[in-house]
């Protein structure tokens, strides 16, 4: 792995969008300029919602969604409008379906806990 690519990692790990190089910081300025200039806002980025139906609803579909959040404002910031917006609709995405799965799951468990008690208490004559 070269240079630039320990920087890119550490970057990414450290969730900073600004390359402390003199080229990388000037493309980055660039970027920020022109996208202040046109008035432009990073799409939704989902994260706080990816990460309470990690915590509450489904693990693996949440975390798809915190790893799609993710990239949302850094590809914004370098210019990727188009790739924003893709990774914005693909957390929304895995967020919606992983809080339906976690709510269908929660109803599916009251129903059948519902009728594990009203079945017991018909076997037992209390109802």
């Amino acid at each position: 792995m070269d240079n630039y690519g320990r920087t890119l990692l550490i970057k990414k790990a450290l969730g900073l969008f600004l390359d402390f190089s003199l080229i990388g910081f000037q493309i980055y300025s660039f970027t920020l300029i022109q996208n202040q200039m046109n008035d432009q806002k990073p799409p939704k980025t989902w994260l706080v919602e990816s990460i309470l139906v990690t915590i509450f609803c489904c693990l693996p579909l949440g975390i798809v969604g915190i790893i799609n959040a993710s990239k949302v404002e850094g590809r914004f910031h370098s210019g990727d409008i188009q790739g924003a917006m893709h990774a914005s609709k693909e957390a929304g995405k895995w967020t919606k379906i992983g809080a339906i799965i976690g709510i269908a799951g929660v109803v599916i468990y009251i129903l059948m806990m519902a009728l594990g008690i009203g079945g017991a208490m018909l076997d037992s004559g209390q109802f």
